[in-house]
Formats: structure tokens, sequence, C-alpha cells
């Protein structure tokens, strides 16, 4: 089966839930054409869809270690010449 990669663009929210085909590979956030976006493998576009949970930190946005682990850091993206800056993690 071949597989394809998808682009979701994100909201420029803290918390989002997205749906993406079950099995896909979360590569990699950055943006594009000013608007924050992440792209995943697909290796089923047929596959059942599931909900994922996506949350974005702002720099020098607080927060504690049991909300967001290394493991789930997707990638960091920066609007408007580098004035907004988010680093995007999945739960």
């Amino acid at each position: 089966m071949k597989k394809v990669i998808w682009k979701f663009t994100l909201k420029e929210v803290e918390t989002q839930t997205i749906q993406i085909p079950k099995g896909s590979v979360l590569m990699s956030v950055q943006s594009q054409n000013n608007k924050p976006c992440l792209w995943a493998v697909i290796h089923d576009t047929q596959a059942e869809m599931e909900e994922i949970k996506i949350r974005t930190l702002l720099t020098g946005q607080p927060f504690s270690d049991e909300e967001y682990f290394p493991t789930g850091f997707l990638g960091t993206y920066q609007l408007d010449s580098g004035a907004i800056v988010g680093h995007v993690f999945v739960e």
C-alpha cells in the first residue's frame, strides 16, 4: 500500500483536536503562508479516523512538566516575522 503525506492547518489556539486517519505518523510542525501546519504520513487514506489533541505553547508561557512530555514535541513555528513563536505538542 502506498503512503501519502498530508498537511493539516492548525488553529492559533492553545488546545485543539484534529481528525487524522488511524495509524498515521506525525512528522513535523512549521509555518506555511503565515499559518501553523502539521505534516503527517498517512498509511491508509481509507482508514477509520481518530482524534488527536494538539497543544501549543507560546514562548514565555508557563506550563508544568506533567502537562507536556518531550516525546510529544512536534515542532516550533514562527508567524508574523517571528513576533509569534508557538511550540507544538501532541498528547
